[in-house]
């Protein structure tokens, strides 16, 4: 379980008072020395939220964000009029979110707040398969290298087709995959220039040395391709 910082977008600000206030109400758990505070300082934090998001209660507000482990069980399918349907059963019951709610709880209580579960209880900011990576076609769509499988069985791929994003990912990684996505893209990168010069799979694709600061390695499309 990784807990980090969550930034909220400035464009909602002038909500927030009002928001959160409400929220505070009705879901907000109090720690005990918040708790025992006098009716005058609960008032006057109460006349803040007119003041707008960037005084008062608001501004001391600490927005957390839990990225861990679920059971990767969701499943995406084709609905009517060819929509993309994200079917999940009991998601939001699964033992690793009450464990993140109790871990969230110990962290507000040496800051003396009031702990605000979200509302909506899930929040998906990183999305991952759909396209998921396998040995074989019928354990999954791409192979090791990002090619397509062809037919519902075996290991033959589509030349030429590859896929090199999140959507190749089987499984949660329990962290932000910013890192896992982009070691894919360019272990695929090293793979189309690797196949160069095999005449099934050539794609015309050649390999040069970045000169940036990442100085790394750039793919870029021969001089006879471009």
């Amino acid at each position: 379980m990784v807990i980090q910082e969550g930034a909220i977008p400035g464009a909602i600000a002038p909500f927030m008072p009002a928001v959160m206030a409400v929220a505070n109400v009705l879901v907000g758990l109090w720690q005990p020395a918040a708790k025992r505070q006098p009716v005058k300082i609960q008032l006057r934090r109460w006349l803040r939220c007119l003041r707008g998001a960037y005084r008062g209660a608001v501004r001391s507000t600490q927005t957390l964000l839990v990225v861990a482990h679920d059971g990767a069980a969701g499943v995406m399918r084709l609905g009517p009029n060819d929509r993309l349907r994200v079917e999940w059963p009991g998601v939001a019951r699964q033992p690793v979110y009450d464990m993140i709610d109790k871990s969230l709880r110990e962290v507000t209580a040496p800051l003396k707040g009031a702990y605000l579960r979200n509302p909506v209880n899930l929040v998906d900011v990183h999305p991952l398969g759909g396209c998921r990576m396998a040995d074989s076609a019928d354990r999954g769509v791409v192979d090791h290298e990002g090619r397509v499988f062809q037919g519902q069985a075996g290991t033959h791929a589509y030349p030429g087709l590859y896929v090199a994003d999140g959507s190749v990912i089987p499984r949660s990684l329990g962290v932000n995959p910013l890192l896992t996505v982009s070691a894919l893209a360019l272990i695929g990168a090293k793979t189309l220039c690797a196949y160069r010069a095999d005449s099934e799979r050539s794609h015309g694709w050649a390999r040069r040395h970045g000169t940036g600061p990442l100085a790394c390695d750039q793919l870029c499309a021969s001089e006879s391709t471009r």
